[in-house]
């Protein structure tokens, strides 16, 4: 496991959530519509650096970044995708509520992504949508595809969508992720 000391921890103040695994606080990396131009933090200059540039002239066609105070089982804080009418800002936090999620392998490590809203609170127009199965088929396979795709052509052997998870899935893999990110602080501090 790599080590967690990254930008991602500057940010451990914020708590993955006042009523996790119900609901998130999402840090927001790349907001939606943007070039897919990815961004992985940099421990020592406190700063994103930029990961990749694909060459597929892919957008990022939702609001992707972490869960605070987790750790996931690649290392990194827990990935989230936050769906949302409009793009959100980079480094932006967002109250959000998960609706199920993505296993996706990638150069052989399994990343969890978490699918969620945002906040009723905040948008009440994300309110009817309350599973995965409330967004229909045909945005599900363009996400899986996303997903197996944006790292540019030649990659595309490197991502591999598993199958989709519920509420519940995505809220054990939450409340996982939380007492990993817990449990490596407390063997820190020690």
């Amino acid at each position: 496991m790599r080590n967690i000391q990254s930008i991602e921890l500057q940010f451990g103040h914020l708590p993955a959530g006042d009523d996790a695994p119900a609901e998130l606080n999402a840090i927001i990396r790349l907001p939606g519509q943007s070039t897919a131009v990815t961004y992985e933090g940099d421990a020592k200059y406190n700063l994103l650096r930029v990961s990749c540039i694909t060459g597929s002239g892919s957008r990022f066609w939702q609001n992707y970044g972490f869960v605070p105070g987790t750790l996931a089982q690649d290392g990194d804080p827990l990935d989230i995708v936050v769906l949302a009418p409009y793009p959100l800002e980079r480094l932006s936090v967002v109250a959000s509520r998960p609706i199920g999620m993505l296993s996706v392998t990638h150069r052989a490590a399994t990343e969890e992504k978490v699918i969620a809203m945002v906040s009723d609170r905040i948008c009440a127009a994300c309110a009817p949508v309350q599973r995965l199965e409330d967004l229909g088929d045909h945005a599900l396979r363009q996400m899986k595809a996303f997903f197996e795709n944006y790292c540019g052509v030649g990659q595309a052997q490197a991502v591999r969508c598993g199958d989709w998870g519920d509420v519940d899935a995505a809220q054990r893999v939450i409340l996982g992720a939380i007492r990993s990110f817990e449990d490596n602080v407390s063997c820190m501090r020690r």
